[in-house]
């Protein structure tokens, strides 16, 4: 088996996209954090495309720089869900000596890889039913093997000396889900620059992810597309406007005598309304998903509802997102909050360093953060 789950206590973390890498690093006392860096590298050329590294030397740049901020060898890095596998399964009730021999011989029912090109790990989850159950369930995830040797090699050249690693899914999960506990499942959507994930958290664990194609861009492309801006005219126009439903006046006059369309909200949506229904589309794909498959939570029917759904990743800020969604799916739709599991005392320092309108940005790095701050954790 390979080490996943466990994490070096003195780490910081990584969350790297097509074309950034998200650096958060806390230096603590006594279980306080007493000091924080965080920053948001750019990076001229891609990183990661569909989950490979498509450019290591420029991703060799970035560590580099970031050698330079910290003293730490060791780095914590969310995995791109491409290149892993997540799922519950169910084992017979054994010894806890021999819980790892079997899961090493069920994994190959399971993934959709051969068990010599990834590497696997699992977590046994606590159930929440109250009768004795005649099984384990356990939290198996499988990651590929040429993804984290190239991933390793650059980590070095960069002279780190060692790097753990999880998925997205566990990390952004860790980060929004209050207490890391919930009496009944929720839909957790990650909607990022280029990609969004779709998670199904439930009890104390995740049950299920997934990645999909719809993402904030689809938004910005669509805008600039119809109001014939370029990319970062239409980011602000989506950011100023959002998609709340108002009347405002189409038209405003001009110094000249004519006139000419404003962006509205109103007219932003109209645009997008494609964007939308694939977001709506994905939402109920993942919902019916959920419902038509065991994910090992022995609850009662009655407790398997989905009733909220957690916004996180900087295209939950999209004005009027929440409220669209609550009123396609008649559930709580609102927006996470990556330091809803920090102390007060810590997360009064985060939130001076990321700033109010940042956090949301920063989930992944933060759930990674968070893997071992508390001793409870």
């Amino acid at each position: 088996m390979f080490n996943i789950f466990n994490l070096d206590p003195e780490f910081f973390s990584l969350d790297i996209s097509e074309d950034s890498v998200k650096f958060l690093d806390i230096e603590k006392s006594n279980d306080k954090i007493i000091g924080v860096q965080v920053k948001n590298l750019i990076s001229q050329r891609p990183l990661i495309k569909d989950g490979n590294i498509v450019d290591e030397k420029a991703l060799l740049g970035v560590l580099l720089k970031i050698r330079e901020m910290t003293k730490k060898n060791y780095l914590a890095f969310a995995l791109p869900e491409e290149k892993s596998f997540l799922q519950m399964i169910k084992i017979p009730k054994v010894e806890k000596s021999k819980i790892e021999e079997l899961v090493y011989y069920e994994v190959e029912n399971y993934i959709p890889l051969s068990i010599k090109d990834v590497y696997v790990d699992f977590q046994k989850v606590e159930s929440l039913a109250k009768q004795d159950l005649n099984h384990i369930n356990v939290l198996l995830v499988a990651v590929s093997k040429n993804f984290v040797n190239s991933f390793s090699q650059i980590v070095k050249q960069a002279g780190f000396r060692s790097f753990a690693f999880e998925t997205e899914s566990l990390s952004i999960a860790r980060a929004v889900v209050p207490g890391q506990m919930t009496h009944n499942p929720l839909l957790i959507i990650d909607l990022g620059k280029v990609k969004s994930r779709f998670i199904i958290f439930s009890g104390n664990s995740v049950r299920f992810s997934s990645s999909v194609s719809v993402s904030s861009n689809d938004f910005t492309r669509k805008i600039a597309k119809e109001f014939n801006l370029n990319p970062e005219e239409a980011e602000a126009e989506k950011i100023k406007n959002g998609i709340e439903f108002q009347e405002v006046l189409h038209l405003e006059g001009t110094a000249d005598g004519f006139k000419k369309e404003t962006i509205t909200n109103k007219t932003i949506f109209n645009s997008t309304k494609g964007c939308f229904m694939n977001l709506v589309n994905e939402i109920q794909g993942h919902l019916d998903y959920y419902y038509s498959h065991d994910f090992c939570e022995n609850l009662p029917n009655e407790n398997r509802k989905i009733n909220e759904i957690i916004l996180c990743g900087g295209g939950a800020y999209l004005k009027g997102l929440p409220e669209f969604l609550e009123k396609s799916f008649h559930m709580e739709v609102k927006l996470g909050d990556p330091l809803v599991n920090f102390n007060s005392h810590d997360r009064k320092i985060l939130s001076n360093y990321l700033g109010k309108e940042n956090s949301l940005f920063f989930t992944t790095t933060l759930g990674l953060t968070l893997r071992n701050l508390y001793s409870k954790t």
